[in-house]
């Protein structure tokens, strides 16, 4: 747990109990890694409440993501919208030892999640998960940010641990190099770059008697709409049952087509994208392999499930070979 997490003590919550005018008792932890997520109740509903330290974000960023997500929201997106606070803000400061601690609410999502095992996993929740992506993509285009509001990020850079690299680390980051220097000599026009959700995988999303809500919109920014095509195929089909990855190159290409049709069928209702960039897609899946690969490195090695240990194995080997995980 990192240290900051340590320091959003009791006391802390109860200052965000004050602003959110609730009980502290009635906020239950859920968990957190980037930020600390907490429910609550509060007139017959369920909301969340988020905590961001100044070390992951500041708070021009925390106000920027939210504007967008509530641009998104009043014109139809089924996400869980942010709820201003008393004042009419987006986002109330905390601090503690010169720290500061951003908090924000949002609706609680309805539903859960679902995987590969799930009844609702197939081609219906795919043609939605495409429809909500490619609205997205449509209102984003109409999306303008106050003059008072920051810009998000263009292609948020992950951060590894450099210093600890070993040799095959190493080897993989150079590839991973190397496909992004390839991305960035694609054009970046309006209709094909613009600020995405960037990791809208099914672990960003709840599903509630079929209908999709979407949330975790951290990590949005400017990036190719192809990138936010690439997520959704990539952990459908490798990471559907996050217990037991998909690793057979036949098989991945087979799930991923299936995928991508019914994806391709809802996004295209609500967004057209030029089919040049669905050419650029292999580019953008390898790119998110590498990435995972390396941040899951350590982990996945000393993993005590050896499907994760096989995974990682297969596509250390595939990936310095130049043998993509799935092929459309």
């Amino acid at each position: 747990m990192p240290n900051w997490q340590v320091k959003f003590d009791e006391e802390m919550l109860k200052q965000a109990a004050q602003q959110i005018q609730v009980d502290w008792t009635t906020i239950k932890y859920i968990g957190g890694f980037e930020n600390v997520v907490y429910s609550f109740p509060k007139d017959d509903h369920e909301f969340i409440l988020r905590v961001t330290h100044q070390s992951h974000q500041d708070l021009e960023m925390v106000i920027s993501e939210l504007d967008f997500m509530d641009h998104l929201a009043k014109h139809g997106v089924q996400l869980a919208p942010p709820i201003p606070f008393q004042d009419g803000s987006l986002v109330q400061t905390l601090v503690k030892d010169e720290e500061k601690f951003m908090i924000c609410v949002m609706k609680k999502a309805p539903g859960g999640h679902v995987n590969a095992s799930d009844p609702f996993w197939g081609t219906e929740l795919f043609e939605q998960w495409g429809e909500v992506t490619g609205r997205m993509h449509a209102l984003t285009l109409k999306y303008e940010r106050p003059e008072t509001v920051l810009a998000r990020p263009h292609q948020g850079k992950l951060e590894f641990d450099f210093a600890n690299f070993g040799t095959v680390e190493q080897q993989l980051f150079e590839k991973l190099l190397q496909i992004n220097d390839r991305i960035n000599q694609l054009p970046r026009n309006r209709e094909g770059y613009g600020l995405c959700h960037r990791d809208l995988h099914s672990g960003n999303f709840f599903v509630n008697e079929g209908q999709i809500t979407v949330f975790d919109f951290d990590d949005c920014g400017y990036d190719y709409m192809v990138h936010d095509i690439a997520i959704a195929v990539y952990y459908s089909t490798i990471f559907g049952d996050r217990r037991k990855p998909e690793v057979e190159q036949s098989r991945t290409s087979s799930l991923a087509a299936t995928m991508l049709r019914s994806f391709m069928k809802g996004y295209n209702r609500e967004y057209a994208l030029d089919n040049k960039w669905l050419e650029e897609l292999p580019l953008f899946i390898e790119k998110r392999r590498l990435e995972l690969v390396l941040l899951l490195f350590q982990d996945f090695s000393e993993s005590q499930r050896e499907e994760n240990r096989v995974w990682l194995a297969r596509n250390i080997h595939d990936a310095l070979n130049d043998k993509a995980c799935l092929e459309l």
